[in-house]
């Protein structure tokens, strides 16, 4: 066949990115990163410089990819949960397989609980902080109020 004005071309739709596919591709953030890039990206998104933006648009400008809040929290709360030991081996691992999140991953995982969404599916994960189990209960079997208090104090209701 010869390349011309008179060619046409066609293109079935297997031969396109579906949405699917395209959203896919954005969802690898963190885990196709290396633990210094991730690190040092949160790092700036809280410099001065960009502290005029919002979240999401510190996210973006940093990282070059869709903000996904749930999965931005997912990764501060996993490097938080980190022991010492692992962070630094990460970041000394720096730009190799040793390096890369996944290996925080999956030394790391965060609690979830399944819970059903309103069509009754209950595919969906939802992260469950994990509070310690304690006893609160005096000897006459109520609930200490200053032990109420300190628990209630404790937990971080705060959102962006």
């Amino acid at each position: 066949m010869r390349w011309g004005a008179d060619t046409q071309l066609t293109f079935s739709l297997e031969s396109e990115p579906n949405a699917a596919h395209v959203q896919h591709a954005h969802n690898r953030w963190p885990n196709q990163e290396y633990t210094v890039d991730v690190i040092n990206g949160i790092t700036k998104m809280g410099s001065d410089i960009l502290k005029h933006l919002s979240q999401a648009r510190q996210f973006e400008h940093v990282f070059k990819c869709p903000y996904v809040k749930s999965t931005y929290n997912d990764a501060c709360k996993q490097w938080q949960l980190a022991s010492q030991d692992l962070q630094d081996r990460l970041l000394a691992a720096g730009w190799t397989s040793g390096g890369r999140w996944t290996v925080l991953t999956r030394a790391v995982k965060l609690k979830r609980s399944k819970q059903p969404k309103d069509d009754g599916d209950t595919s969906s994960a939802v992260y469950t902080p994990v509070l310690p189990s304690i006893d609160l209960t005096t000897d006459d079997g109520k609930i200490s109020s200053a032990a109420h208090f300190s628990l209630v104090a404790d937990i971080d209701l705060t959102t962006d």
